[in-house]
């Protein structure tokens, strides 16, 4: 049995829960590590006092489902009270019929319950967690199947640290799930229209001069912002140390060629990108060491381990400091265990959500000197705070992927500041993956540091 400990919030926790009972729609924009989970355990604990609410519904991935809802009801002595009933699995419809406090259903979960629910009860209260997985208006199984049924809960609530990661564009969907429409309007093509004009490509969004803090105005009065620099002050600091590297001969080569005519010649044959977008895929698949030949069959050409050996190089200069590394591909994580050892834990596509535990378990026991991740598998509702450096072998485009990944380490329960180490190839797609994740951070901070503003004003 876990410890049971009593819960004693910080002020800035308190302050967060006096804003969710004051209002009955809101957006909290906590970093990870901040607590929010609890945060709106205490939240809905005092609106059921108050006879606002009855029960809740809690909209979540697998992982988090599983693992953080209920595990927080189990860690705290003031939840213990709180019936957490997770619906999944083939006694969802039993669970169900329980009387519980809090409902949680996966993503994928969720289509179930709405046709279950279509002519019963409804939770009283919504809550989205990690709801940038909602950033997409036209995803069918997410955003387009919640939509109609938000006027069925009295409230509703969005949980993210990175609520838009790649642009302003991402904001209007997760808004509409708060208001139905009110501030940014009923439609995107209405949000597009007032607020953005077509990117030179044809597809993208550009927002328009002056309308970032337009937009901060719109959504203010329903959004909190709390950062760790704020909550935390004695918090540990980041470091980041790019290391560029030079690829050797024949990858340079087969680079080139698939940058200009998106076909390269292997030794195992011809590989052709359909378009420029999947030849970037690739290119940057070369600067981290291979290319697949059958993505769907799982067949690879080496090209060079340079990055590889650069990990090995890190883990040597650590002497036993865990280092938390993210890789993309299953060829990526083929070299890195080619050099580190097979035995050498990762989590990873195919590996699952009690695996991932006992894994995250034994890195913050201080038992594996490096772990391997793939920055979409962790980047939500896993700690790793036992980490003392990060290396991205392979870097991203995705900023939540990107933040997420970095905050599993640097969060609360960390003693150490820590040092990133991205390790990058010159003249190759990984110069622009840099220069996007400034990018994205520097308007990402904006909207949150302005949103702060708003609300310490008020």
């Amino acid at each position: 049995m876990p410890t049971i400990h009593k819960w004693a919030p910080h002020k800035y926790q308190k302050d967060v829960i006096k804003f969710v009972v004051q209002n009955s729609i809101g957006g909290l924009f906590l970093d990870p590590g901040l607590g929010k989970t609890s945060i709106m355990m205490a939240a809905f604990q005092i609106l059921k006092e108050q006879g606002l609410v009855q029960d809740c519904l809690v909209v979540a991935s697998r992982l988090i489902a599983h693992t953080v809802w209920p595990g927080e009801a189990e860690k705290w002595e003031n939840f213990n009270d709180l019936t957490v009933n997770v619906l999944h699995g083939p006694k969802k419809d039993e669970l169900w019929e329980y009387e519980a406090d809090m409902y949680v259903v996966t993503q994928a979960g969720l289509e179930w319950f709405i046709k279950k629910q279509k002519y019963q009860r409804w939770p009283d209260m919504l809550i989205i967690d990690e709801s940038t997985r909602y950033k997409n208006p036209a995803a069918k199984k997410r955003f387009k199947l919640i939509k109609p049924i938000l006027d069925r809960f009295k409230r509703r609530y969005i949980l993210t640290g990175t609520p838009i990661p790649n642009g302003y564009h991402d904001l209007w969907s997760q808004i509409y799930i708060l208001d139905g429409g009110a501030r940014l309007g009923k439609y995107i093509t209405h949000y597009r229209k007032a607020y953005f004009d077509r990117g030179f490509d044809g597809f993208s969004w550009e927002l328009r001069d002056g309308m970032e803090k337009e937009i901060q105005k719109k959504v203010k009065d329903i959004t909190i912002r709390k950062s760790v620099a704020e909550c935390l002050p004695d918090f540990p600091e980041l470091f980041t140390n790019d290391i560029w590297l030079d690829m050797p001969a024949k990858a340079i080569k087969v680079y080139k060629d698939m940058e200009r005519d998106l076909i390269a010649m292997l030794d195992a044959g011809e590989v052709i990108a359909s378009n420029a977008g999947v030849a970037t895929y690739k290119c940057r698949q070369i600067a981290n060491g291979g290319i697949y030949i059958d993505s769907t069959k799982n067949i690879w050409e080496n090209l060079h381990s340079i990055k590889a050996e650069l990990v090995l190089n890190l883990v040597e200069e650590l002497q036993g400091k865990p280092l938390f590394v993210a890789y993309d591909t299953n060829h990526d994580k083929a070299r890195l265990l080619d050099v580190l050892g097979d035995d050498t834990s990762w989590i990873g596509g195919g590996v699952s959500t009690k695996r991932a535990k006992e894994i995250e378990k034994k890195w913050n026991a201080g038992k594996l000197p490096v772990l391997l991740a793939q920055p979409s598998s962790v980047s939500h509702g896993l700690n790793f705070q036992g980490g003392r450096a990060i290396c991205w072998h392979s870097m991203t485009w995705n900023y939540e992927e990107y933040d997420q990944f970095i905050k599993r380490v640097l969060r609360q329960g960390q003693q150490y500041d820590i040092m990133m180490h991205r390790l990058l190839m010159r003249g190759t797609i990984d110069e622009v993956l840099v220069r996007a994740m400034e990018i994205k951070s520097g308007r990402q901070n904006r909207f949150l540091a302005a949103l702060r503003t708003y609300y310490l004003e008020q």
